[in-house]
């Protein structure tokens, strides 16, 4: 049997009930890490985490069966229709009858979710309202389906699974798994696994961070000079810059998905690596407002306490006003979108951003998000967005267009990148010099483009955010719509349009090697990557028996095929579990109690899985029995597994008690 969360505390000689973490401090300045393959965690780090398991881990709820949302097109409907006073306003009869006809291909695209929260705000709008939101689907979002597997080529700037190392910061993939989740999406690749992406090892991903900076700091020393021109270090040869990693977006998914000890975690991991801003790409400020609450906001202030020299941005993805205000609609119950007008904010988001103000001074909040038509492509609700931003101590950051996912057609139009530019730039009037920030910008292969202008039919670009390594004289790039052939136009720099509508200067620099910086990021990758082992092949058969209520069983026997079948599958296949986060440890909807015939077969666990499991102990009060994900138990032929879901574990022990009593 495993420990639970307090005796793994206790054996490592860390549970302690004052909830003084200092008491257990240890001065590790003068301890030596090695960090050449496996990071270690320091003392101080450990105890931090521990603290944050023993203190404030806790389950945090977002409606529907499982505690995670509303899944699923049925589900969602369903609910919708038994909501009599405004199930009208999101779907007729016809449209309802469509969706249920087409909920595979819909569910397949990307999975239908939305959180209580955010369908709760979204019904507490006025009662002559009209149109639907974001994260509702609607039929025309499968009639085209056709997009890039992988939008802007980001595989090849990944150098170790689940990072991406293309600027001079990094993004991780930390978390796959949403409270709720938005139609038009920039991860929908990660989401269908069509581009084999994959959650990040952030131990791994520490070791690379450590590396990478030393070898940059060994180019320094033996194969650099100081260029006067830009003030930066270049490498002699190639004339690439030289800059440490010093920043990291945990992306996803949702970072805030994950507990409390999990994030503290990977905090802790990249302060010691050398991090000194994480950013934490979230949208659970409206999706799930109650995440941040004092638990969260108590093992943030403690990370703050002893890595007081790292900065932590909130990156939101707030698309529309009426996220974060309450809506308003005229007579006629079209939505107003009036800067003059006085406007509620949601009440339960106050707090959050009350919490996220008194740490200004090393908690950051900004917003970025893409144009979407239907959404958010017209002037008053971009310009009322950029104002309440601001109103509320949020800064706008970039604005993007719409990037080439599947089925981007249906969410972009006809909105080509100079109509894109123009709504922005209509956006910002009224609006005074500290209202008015935010940028288009095309998130491409090349860079981050921003567009600054447009005339006589030519669009404007100026290189905003360069590939790591990469440094112009001139940054500034001219799209000739003339030279567009009839069939074209400019929705994205794709590779037609540069070939077609860029000079040739242009298109020199764009395609640029930068081959030095790339090989230090592979040196860097396979110093710290380990070799990935094949799975034998797996034949014959296992049995799976499901405790349900009343502590009766079913019974249901599988032919493996596979090289790596887990139990989460089998269950998420008949309906049991719903691995919501697709069997990548975001989230507890496969975890439960599992037991095997003969015993001792089941692998450790991983200390993700531990955190999960931890949280999941403590909600649901359930120690003393062998709770586990089931997305981590490989079936292995002729093992016989006992599985009992979390709400039917707790009715068991419920049922024990009152006997006994």
């Amino acid at each position: 049997m495993e420990p639970t969360w307090k005796q793994r505390l206790r054996q490592k000689g860390f549970y302690h009930d004052d909830r003084k973490l200092q008491d257990f401090f240890i001065d590790d300045s003068n301890l030596n890490n090695d960090f050449s393959h496996i990071f270690q965690i320091s003392q101080k780090g450990q105890l931090v985490i521990n603290h944050v398991i023993n203190v404030s881990n806790k389950l945090y709820s977002r409606g529907g069966k499982s505690g995670e949302g509303y899944i699923g097109i049925k589900e969602v409907l369903n609910l919708l229709s038994s909501i009599n006073d405004h199930y009208p306003h999101f779907y007729t009869e016809e449209e309802r009858v469509l969706l249920f006809q087409n909920a595979n291909n819909i569910q397949q695209r990307m999975r239908v979710k939305v959180s209580a929260a955010y369908l709760k705000h979204a019904l507490n709008i006025p009662a002559n309202a009209k149109h639907p939101n974001p994260i509702l689907p609607k039929i025309e979002e499968i009639k085209d389906i056709t997009g890039e597997n992988d939008p802007s080529n980001q595989n090849r700037f990944s150098f170790i699974p689940g990072l991406l190392h293309k600027y001079e910061m990094l993004l991780a993939y930390v978390s796959i798994n949403c409270a709720s989740h938005f139609r038009y999406c920039y991860r929908l690749d990660l989401f269908s696994g069509i581009s084999d992406k994959e959650k990040a090892n952030m131990l791994q991903v520490a070791s690379y961070i450590k590396t990478f900076n030393s070898l940059i700091d060994k180019v320094k020393q033996e194969d650099s000079y100081w260029d006067e021109k830009t003030r930066i270090w270049v490498h002699k040869k190639s004339g690439e810059a030289l800059f440490h990693i010093r920043e990291i977006l945990f992306s996803g998914g949702d970072p805030m998905n994950l507990p409390n000890s999990t994030l503290i975690r990977y905090m802790v991991l990249m302060a010691e690596a050398g991090i000194k801003t994480i950013r934490i790409g979230t949208k659970e400020l409206v999706f799930n407002p109650d995440r941040f609450d004092d638990d969260f906001w108590n093992a943030l202030d403690l990370f703050h306490k002893y890595y007081n020299d790292v900065r932590i941005e909130f990156v939101g993805h707030y698309v529309h006003p009426y996220e974060l205000i309450d809506a308003k609609t005229n007579a006629q119950g079209e939505y107003e979108y009036d800067i003059h007008a006085e406007y509620h904010v949601r009440e339960n988001i106050k707090p959050v951003l009350n919490a996220m103000n008194e740490r200004r001074t090393w908690i950051g909040h900004i917003n970025q998000f893409p144009i979407i038509a239907g959404i958010n492509d017209s002037p008053d609700v971009l310009r009322l967005l950029m104002y309440w931003t601001n109103r509320l101590s949020i800064i706008m950051h970039n604005i993007y267009a719409c990037r080439e996912i599947f089925d981007h057609k249906y969410f972009r139009r006809e909105n080509t990148i100079d109509v894109q530019y123009k709504l922005v730039e209509q956006a910002k009037l009224g609006l005074s010099g500290i209202e008015n920030h935010g940028c288009l910008i095309m998130s491409t292969e090349y860079g981050k483009m921003e567009v600054i202008g447009f005339e006589k039919n030519s669009v404007l670009l100026r290189i905003n955010r360069f590939m790591h390594g990469k440094k112009y004289d001139n940054s500034l790039i001219k799209i000739d719509l003339n030279k567009l052939k009839p069939e074209q136009k400019f929705y994205w720099l794709t590779n037609d349009i540069i070939q077609t509508a860029l000079t040739p200067e242009s298109r020199i620099f764009l395609n640029e090697d930068y081959s030095f910086m790339k090989e230090l990021k592979k040196m860097a990758a396979n110093h710290v990557s380990k070799t990935k082992e094949i799975s034998p092949k797996m034949n014959g058969q296992v049995t799976i028996e499901v405790i349900g209520e009343n502590n009766l069983s079913n019974q249901i026997n599988v032919n493996l095929n596979s090289s790596k079948m887990t139990l989460a599958t089998i269950l998420a296949d008949y309906g049991i579990v719903e691995a919501a986060c697709q069997e990548k440890l975001s989230c507890c909807t496969c975890v439960g109690a599992i037991e095997t015939i003969p015993n001792g077969v089941l692998s450790q666990p991983t200390e993700d899985e531990l955190d999960i499991t931890d949280t999941v102990i403590k909600s649901f009060s359930v120690e003393g029995t062998q709770i586990r994900a089931g997305c981590q138990i490989i079936l292995q032929p002729g093992v016989h597994y006992k599985f009992t879901s979390l709400n039917n574990l707790s009715k068991l022990k419920t049922q024990v008690a009152n006997f006994q009593s």
